[in-house]
């Protein structure tokens, strides 16, 4: 094998090197520990197949370069390491495996489609509106004490509770009567007084009185039946309180009065103010009295703002008062 060895092969200003020819099975320049240097300006052509041997490498200083002409290619059948982060204008559809670290992503992601989002946390909804599409046909059975503006068709809103448990001369109910809805409704529950043969009387509150107990300012008129099967009216022209069960009820210990009273329109400034009631209770001879009645409050067109509920004698003892304003 013959051998020829220099320290520089220089060649003359744009004129070409060629090492080997087509037929060449093996060129080798240099040995172990050499180096092979392209000064600068030069170019350096392959056309061929370039192999570094085990343990070799091609080192491009500083200011050198690679390049690879239109149409050429680069084959990796081994690893490439070590310059990553300088490549450029990589192709994203190349990525067929991995993840991606959430920290390549932009802090805002651009608009597309989430068709193929799945697993995504509920939680995470910080705005916008639930489509009705993505509710079940049937909803869970949860607490509904949250849900507002659910709409009208005569829902009854329970506005507050009073709990009568010892004796009381008088309830007033003074919150959450106004212009929020248009009429209101008590119930009056089991209602248990202090004295044998009284009825249930109302006096209300307005700019006029807290609450208003003048002269004549009351009139009321009522019917029903008591349970011997005779025939119950009452009627008050002028008086300075309403009376809103039809008859007198007992005092034992197992007789009380119910009664739902309607207020209607008590924050209108138009007309009188209107209250229909229907009481049942237990008269002190035993019998069962039911009826209807109805009274006006006629001192001016004032908006009422409250009501007293008391028994025509003596106190109230026990009784649950509840407030609903009509949707």
């Amino acid at each position: 094998m013959s051998k020829i060895e220099v320290d520089t092969i220089d060649t003359q200003s744009s004129t070409t090197l060629q090492v080997g020819s087509t037929n060449t099975a093996l060129i080798k320049i240099g040995t172990s520990g050499d180096t092979v240097e392209y000064p600068a300006g030069t170019t350096f052509t392959q056309s061929g197949t370039q192999n570094v041997t085990a343990g070799g490498a091609i080192n491009v200083k500083s200011g050198g370069s690679i390049i690879i002409d239109s149409g050429a290619a680069i084959t990796n059948n081994g690893t490439a390491t070590g310059f990553s982060a300088d490549l450029t204008n990589l192709n994203a559809t190349n990525l067929t495996s991995g993840t991606v670290p959430g920290a390549r992503f932009p802090a805002t992601l651009p608009i597309a489609s989430g068709s193929a989002l799945t697993n995504l946390n509920a939680t995470n909804l910080g705005s916008g509106t639930v489509p009705d599409a993505r509710f079940p046909a049937t909803l869970p059975a949860i607490s509904g004490a949250n849900l507002t503006n659910l709409p009208g068709g005569g829902a009854y809103n329970l506005l507050s509770t009073t709990t009568i448990s010892s004796a009381v001369s008088t309830v007033d109910i003074t919150s959450n009567i106004n212009s929020t809805y248009r009429d209101y409704m008590f119930i009056l529950s089991d209602i248990h007084t202090s004295d044998d043969n009284v009825y249930l009387k109302a006096n209300v509150f307005s700019s006029n009185g807290s609450p208003d107990a003048s002269s004549g300012v009351y009139n009321y008129a009522g019917v029903g039946y008591r349970s011997d099967n005779a025939g119950l009216n009452m009627s008050d022209a002028s008086h300075d309180s309403a009376q809103i069960t039809l008859w007198t009820q007992g005092n034992e210990s197992f007789e009380a009065g119910n009664v739902v009273l309607y207020m209607f329109n008590p924050s209108g400034t138009t007309h009188s103010k209107s209250f229909m009631s229907t009481s049942i209770q237990q008269t002190i001879a035993g019998r069962t009295a039911v009826g209807t009645n109805g009274f006006l409050y006629r001192n001016g067109t004032v908006a009422v703002t409250g009501i007293r509920f008391a028994a025509s004698a003596g106190t109230i003892q026990t009784g649950v008062i509840k407030l609903y304003g009509i949707s």
